[in-house]
């Protein structure tokens, strides 16, 4: 659907380990000139030149080496610190990242540091294209071409040789990465199944996941039930035939719909929602504000597809290679109580 963001992923080892994702600083200006006039205000320049590798497309630089030392964890303090006062978008987002950096410097516990290569997710496939293995700076060749030269080219950030067959690959974008088995305990790669064992996972992985939506969904019928006037209800458009009548569901309600086409009457946080209701409102008003759907369509779609993916669950199972058992094998009973 769209390219790949080439986030970092970070972690601070010990206990607990604390861990999460940074993603480029968003502004009015490009990352990395959002990064430069950092560098500038807080005058860290000449010693980010000694820990680590500067380059114009500084984002690159500064994920070359994991772990990170303490006195590069404390000088990206200095630096992302005052990027969040320059990109307000980019304020929220960073602070655990800062929180972990600041205390990698203070006890020298090791913090690691990962950036993603450039790819893009499409149609169930995932392409990581031409790329430095060292920074991970994206190569000086055309995208989507059927080979690519082994003949070696040089980076232009950070100037390390490489080459480009090596570093492209596309592969098929599986449901999960690995499964676990429930008896043994044993982490198997999804990749490593045959073609006919990975269908049969996909279809354990979505029904049991279609299950949970299904429950979820009553609940939020059942809030909107209890709580009508909080109903966010679609404006229809000119020439758009009403909604269906639906005695359960009620009339249409919407979560999530584009702003320009609905009425918001969920507050934005639960803590404003009245005192006196339930925790099982304040849960479902936080199941709304982070799930995009429309409440009588998703519901059909749901329980179609627990209907079309339940022969399969009951009939047919994979066996883990390590102990022989069943994996991910759901009972007649929990499949019964999911669909009605």
């Amino acid at each position: 659907m769209s390219d790949t963001g080439q986030a970092v992923r970070w972690s601070l080892e010990g206990e607990p380990v604390r861990e999460g994702y940074l993603c480029p600083p968003v502004g009015r200006e490009s990352p990395d000139a959002l990064v430069w006039g950092a560098i500038h205000r807080t005058g860290i320049e000449a010693e980010l030149r000694r820990h680590f590798h500067v380059a114009a497309r500084i984002w690159y630089g500064l994920w070359i080496n994991s772990p990170l030392t303490r006195e590069q964890c404390r000088l990206l303090h200095i630096l992302f610190t005052d990027v969040a006062v320059a990109a307000r978008r980019f304020r929220d987002h960073v602070q655990p990242f800062l929180s972990a950096l600041r205390e990698a410097a203070d006890t020298g516990r090791p913090f690691a540091v990962k950036l993603a290569p450039p790819g893009h997710v499409d149609m169930g496939w995932i392409t990581t294209f031409v790329h430095c293995p060292r920074c991970k700076a994206e190569g000086p060749v055309p995208r989507w071409q059927e080979s690519y030269p082994l003949e070696p080219v040089v980076c232009e950030v950070c100037g390390h040789s490489y080459s480009p067959a090596a570093t492209y690959r596309m592969e098929r974008e599986y449901f999960a990465n690995a499964v676990v088995c429930g008896v043994c305990g044993t982490s198997h790669q999804v990749k490593d199944f045959k073609a006919e064992e990975i269908e049969i996972l996909e279809s354990h992985y979505y029904f049991h996941s279609f299950c949970e939506e299904l429950d979820w969904l009553r609940r939020v019928a059942a809030f909107y039930q209890r709580h009508p006037e909080r109903q966010r209800r679609g404006k229809r458009r000119p020439g758009q035939p009403p909604p269906s009548e639906d005695p359960q569901l009620g009339d249409e309600p919407v979560a999530g719909a584009p702003l320009e086409i609905m009425d918001l009457a969920i507050p934005r946080r639960a803590a404003e929602s009245p005192p006196d209701w339930s925790a099982e409102d304040s849960e479902v008003l936080v199941y709304l504000r982070h799930n995009l759907f429309s409440l009588q369509p998703r519901w059909r779609f749901v329980s179609e597809s627990i209907e079309r993916l339940s022969p399969v669950v009951e009939s047919r199972s994979v066996a883990c290679p390590s102990c022989g058992k069943e994996l991910l094998r759901r009972s007649q009973s929990q499949a019964s109580e999911s669909t009605h």
